[in-house]
């Protein structure tokens, strides 16, 4: 019994494609982004904004025009830059909510960042980005209260997500079954003769 060429080149392409896997990502999902009072009052109103290439949003006013920002969020980053120097209101939050329910909860252990030197709190530098987030399944918050940021000052957040282990695409299951039912073919035909 022999193995055609074909039915060779298809099983190792089939099994070849099994690694390409599913992820969880930000890369196409909607995010509501709004600052909230201490209040959990929302006090601004921005429409939901979908995750893609280059800058989400640019030149943002924050509440009482203290400050611009820009943020750009990429499949798994959230960079947002102040524009000019300003010290924030009390008790103010910006608040990146899945309020569409796209994506896997986020994993507050997974997360991890920077954050430029000059970012201040009470006068006390911020030394870990992740010492201003409150994070829930659906929901990331930064505490922006009282926060004195430097012109041009950046902060970047990676995200993680809960049970995001590698799930083989469709497409990739398909393939690797077709490669099977053209051995079995092959494996009857050769059988036959």
């Amino acid at each position: 019994m022999t193995i055609s060429k074909h039915w060779a080149v298809a099983m190792i392409a089939g099994l070849g494609l099994m690694h390409a896997t599913a992820h969880a990502g930000l890369l196409g999902s909607t995010l509501d982004v709004n600052f909230f009072d201490s209040n959990g009052n929302q006090i601004t109103t921005l429409a939901p904004v979908t995750v893609g290439a280059g800058v989400e949003i640019e030149d943002w006013p924050s509440p009482q025009n203290q400050l611009a920002l820009d943020i750009d969020i990429g499949d798994s980053t959230i960079d947002i830059t102040n524009l000019f120097e300003n010290l924030w209101m009390p008790g103010l939050a910006l608040v990146f909510r899945d309020s569409a329910g796209q994506l896997p909860a986020f994993k507050a252990s997974g997360f991890s960042g920077t954050i430029d030197p000059g970012f201040s709190v009470g006068g006390v530098p911020v030394g870990d980005v992740l010492d201003l987030l409150t994070i829930d399944a659906d929901s990331i918050s930064i505490d922006f209260g009282n926060l004195r940021a430097p012109g041009n000052g950046r902060m970047s957040i990676n995200v993680a997500f809960n049970g995001t282990t590698p799930v083989p695409e469709p497409g990739t299951l398909l393939l690797a079954a077709l490669a099977l039912l053209a051995g079995h073919r092959t494996l009857r035909r050769n059988a036959r003769a």
